[in-house]
């Protein structure tokens, strides 16, 4: 089996492709005991909260602005900053959603990347994500 983001087999249905990206971000995050002690804005916690029913995108949307809110004109381009990328990891938490899910595995491949700028396992994560998601057969891709 080929393991690619690309191969990966979505939902029809938006909503349904959304919870399954957002539970796997949720799963990986903790499985590597990454946190966001301390924040307010914890998008691990308001990931699972959505997930959950218990806040709406519109309250994602805040903490979204919150996270954008901690990068700048000096630092957008640094990759070597724990904060920065801890920010850049909460944006992947919560900027995908039903109008943007056709951007679902750029979201993906962006928060893989991130993890592996924190020097996360990425064998690991390669590995779970192979567990998790359905692939389609490399004849049958489009």
């Amino acid at each position: 089996m080929t393991i690619s983001i690309g191969l990966i087999k979505w939902p029809e249905s938006k909503v349904a492709s959304v919870r399954l990206y957002l539970t796997f971000l949720v799963e990986v995050t903790k499985s590597l005991n990454l946190t966001f002690d301390g924040c307010n804005h914890d998008p691990v916690g308001i990931t699972q909260d959505y997930l959950d029913g218990l806040i709406t995108d519109t309250d994602r949307k805040l903490a979204l602005s919150y996270w954008w809110g901690c990068f700048d004109d000096k630092n957008i381009r640094s990759f070597k900053d724990k904060p920065l990328l801890m920010s850049r990891l909460a944006v992947c938490f919560l900027s995908i959603n039903e109008e943007n899910v056709d951007e679902i595995g750029e979201h993906l491949s962006w928060f893989i990347e991130v993890l592996g700028f924190l020097n996360c396992n990425l064998s690991e994560v390669i590995c779970f994500m192979g567990e998790y998601f359905e692939f389609k057969s490399i004849a049958s891709a489009p």
